[in-house]
């Protein structure tokens, strides 16, 4: 039997397979694989990183559709007290009911590589999972997308609802600049990747000069997440009006070889992955940082899929820098939420062209 490709794979997907109802709707198995395959200096930096597997806990939600039944992947096996207290969550539905459609398997391995690679590494267990789903009516759902994840939807020959991490670049920082810029979504201004510190401090001379006001930068890791790749540069301090353009190169290279960045090998990152730099926001307590979250949905018959956009928040921040993701308030502040719904319409409808689908 031939094997599909990744994207033959993802041809399968139904548009209405991502749709979830409170009465009646696709009739699906779901593999969810909460996996945190990411950076290992990035995860490192985030606090109860361990716990996300159960942050996945959420999409449990799905079961209250009597025709969806899902196979949960974990490292360690979930606490049944965990899983019921979500279950009882789920409107007009016996848990028992829920409960009878779920199937939790782990890999009995609590390192902290990611889930991903631990299953792959599981011939037996991956042949469970096959058995579990049923042939042209199951997806994955992820956390994040992978090379890895790629793996597992072609080793299972089970489509991925996700985006192709051969797009991944629209989810960094020089990615998501180039989408607002590309959309109409005003932010600040800011340079293009970098890969060195001469040529960081080169593209930060170039946003003071620019803008020689500005009182402080922020230089973003271009793969970083949850803020832990971001680091303010204070520049009033480095009184770059008094320099030539020579010295105040310099100088900012100079401050840049000091720059308190939370991931400690931020420099190999910078070479490997880029980093930016931005004009830093001025705002004092007025300043607020909110959010929209959507979904695209499966395209049909080579079309792009369809964007549905399912809710908007403010961020809360803070940590050494204020640029840590510490949680959120629901929705996004009145006088700007519908400005920040066309916005986050017109993005995803650029990303849905581009390919991506879920999240």
């Amino acid at each position: 039997m031939t094997s599909l490709s990744f994207r033959e794979l993802q041809a399968q997907l139904r548009p209405e397979w991502a749709h979830t109802t409170q009465a009646q709707g696709p009739d699906v198995d779901v593999l969810m694989v909460p996996s945190l395959s990411m950076d290992q200096r990035q995860i490192d930096l985030v606090t109860g990183a361990h716990h996300y597997e159960e942050r996945q806990l959420f999409a449990l939600m799905r079961l209250r559709d009597p025709g969806v039944r899902m196979v949960y992947t974990t490292s360690k096996p979930l606490g049944e007290l965990v899983v019921d207290a979500v279950l009882e969550l789920l409107p007009g539905l016996p848990t028992s009911h829920a409960r009878r459609r779920l199937h939790l398997l782990d890999t009995d391995d609590a390192s902290s590589r990611p889930l991903t690679a631990k299953l792959l590494e599981r011939p037996a267990l991956l042949a469970r999972i096959a058995e579990l789903l049923r042939p042209g009516r199951s997806f994955i759902n992820c956390f994040v997308v992978s090379d890895l994840e790629r793996q597992l939807s072609e080793r299972l020959q089970v489509p991925l609802l996700g985006t192709d991490p051969a797009l991944g670049y629209w989810g960094s920082k020089a990615g998501s600049r180039d989408l607002f810029a590309r959309c109409g979504v005003p932010h600040p201004p800011g340079s293009a990747l970098t890969h060195n510190l001469d040529d960081l401090a080169e593209a930060t001379a170039d946003l003071w000069e620019a803008n020689p006001q500005l009182g402080q930068c922020v230089v973003k890791l271009n793969e970083g997440f949850s803020g832990e790749g971001n680091a303010p540069l204070p520049l009033a301090p480095l009184q770059l009006g008094e320099l030539g353009a020579a010295g105040r190169r310099q100088r900012l290279r100079q401050a840049l070889e000091r720059l308190p960045m939370p991931s400690p090998g931020w420099r190999d990152q910078l070479a490997s992955q880029g980093a930016l730099v931005e004009a830093w926001l001025e705002g004092g307590e007025e300043l607020s940082s909110p959010s929209v979250q959507g979904t695209i949905h499966p395209g049909h018959q080579g079309r792009p899929g369809q964007v549905e956009l399912l809710s908007s928040h403010e961020q809360v921040l803070g940590g050494a820098s204020g640029q840590t993701y510490q949680g959120c308030t629901f929705p996004a502040a009145a006088p700007y939420r519908q400005a920040l719904m066309r916005h986050g319409q017109a993005v995803g409808e650029a990303l849905a062209a581009e390919g991506a689908l879920e999240r």
